[in-house]
């Protein structure tokens, strides 16, 4: 739910046929796409992925310093009643280190709906953390998530992102 995009889109870095949570041999590189190439018709959405991607990571980078806001950005699909008021969500599947890593968040004008972030290390998925509501009570943090957590999540407003402001 972002501008021309009402619908889930994706963009896939992995290669065709690679359907694993990590490759068999742990080597990313083998599996992964350097470079894509985004095709399709005049006002298909081409630039609207790139923007939806842009505008995840300026709320990742800026939404620390939202607190004092009315509203944080949202920018929905205005084209039909529903998508207007619907939440907005986006997700990121990564590699740090060669552990494939998850994070993602929604949000709506008002503030952040929710936050994820998970790694698999084992080949099974571990959370991190998880962000249910606006509230420093609605994140929960795994054990394997090191620092100061509850001490950073209760310096948010339901308009920071936790990662933003760790």
């Amino acid at each position: 739910n972002h501008k021309a995009l009402r619908d889930t889109t994706e963009l896939v870095l992995t290669r065709s046929g690679f359907d694993a949570v990590r490759p068999k041999d742990g080597d990313w590189g083998a599996v992964t796409n350097r470079v894509a190439g985004l095709f399709g018709a005049n006002a298909s959405g081409k630039t609207t992925v790139l923007d939806a991607m842009a505008f995840a990571v300026s709320v990742i980078r800026d939404s620390a310093s939202w607190s004092d806001r009315r509203a944080i950005p949202h920018r929905p699909f205005l084209l039909d009643g529903g998508s207007a008021s619907a939440t907005s969500a986006y997700e990121f599947d990564f590699t740090v280190g060669g552990v494939r890593h998850v994070y993602g968040f929604e949000l709506r004008a008002e503030g952040i709906v929710s936050e994820w972030l998970s790694n698999f290390p084992e080949g099974r998925r571990r959370m991190l953390f998880e962000r249910t509501g606006p509230d420093p009570e609605d994140i929960s943090f795994s054990r394997h998530l090191k620092g100061e957590n509850v001490r950073i999540s209760r310096l948010m407003s339901g308009k920071n992102l936790f990662l933003s402001v760790a």
